[in-house]
């Protein structure tokens, strides 16, 4: 999969081949994650990790054998290709800076729009953290033109990740983006649900619940009003 993606037009097989060269690099170059040791983790989170760094370290052998600077220069190539015109989503025309001028702002949401649009829920596979950005920006800017569910976004990114479960990504205890962010974070609660709610009150994960379900909702009906598309 990971070969058929370097060279693939697919933007599913191009986002797969990226994303497994982001979660094998830092075993090919033996980079240091966090130590649960040195955190005040109870032995449930320790195994946890241990097992998503063990689960992810053996899914990687096969990247063993390439040196780490032609998995970084495939991984900037994949990267360059998707800013190519013909390529369904870029996700750098859809983030915005911090402080955006309107002609910013009119290409993103153009952008972001045209990609949910046309890719549907694989969509957000490039651009949640675009779409986490977006609503922000809204949020401040002109909030009157987003669902009231986004009142408060103190939280959006952890609805934006929770959405993609809601579309029917894998996000149980042995998906991938899961043993990743366990073994990145040290935070491993069992599942990427479980992650995204992580620290949270009971008020404050009803909220991120409601909006996962509505993004999730939006995004699979493409009908992108209540984000201000």
């Amino acid at each position: 999969m990971y070969r058929l993606g370097i060279n693939s037009k697919d933007y599913k097989l191009k986002y797969l081949a990226r994303e497994a060269i982001n979660i094998c690099l830092p075993f090919t170059m033996k980079m240091p994650f966090p130590d649960a040791a040195n955190r005040r983790d109870d032995g449930a989170n320790a195994a946890e990790l241990i097992r998503a760094r063990t689960t992810l370290e053996r899914s990687c052998r096969t990247f063993m054998s390439i040196p780490a600077s032609e998995l970084v220069r495939q991984r900037t190539e994949i990267n360059l290709a998707i800013q190519n015109a013909d390529f369904p989503v870029n996700p750098s025309a859809a983030e915005l800076s911090r402080n955006p001028t309107e002609r910013e702002v009119r290409e993103a949401k153009e952008a972001l729009a045209s990609a949910l649009n046309k890719l549907g829920p694989d969509g957000l596979l490039w651009l949640a953290p675009a779409l986490g950005g977006w609503l922000e920006h809204v949020q401040t800017s002109s909030p009157g033109t987003l669902s009231s569910e986004f009142r408060d976004v103190s939280h959006i990114d952890k609805a934006v990740l929770l959405s993609q479960c809601a579309l029917g990504y894998d996000c149980g205890p042995a998906s991938v983006p899961y043993l990743f962010i366990c073994s990145s974070s040290g935070t491993c609660p069992g599942s990427l649900e479980a992650y995204a709610l992580n620290g949270l009150g009971p008020e404050q994960r009803e909220v991120v619940r409601r909006q996962a379900q509505l993004i999730a909702k939006s995004i699979a009906g493409k009908d992108f009003s209540a984000f201000g598309l």
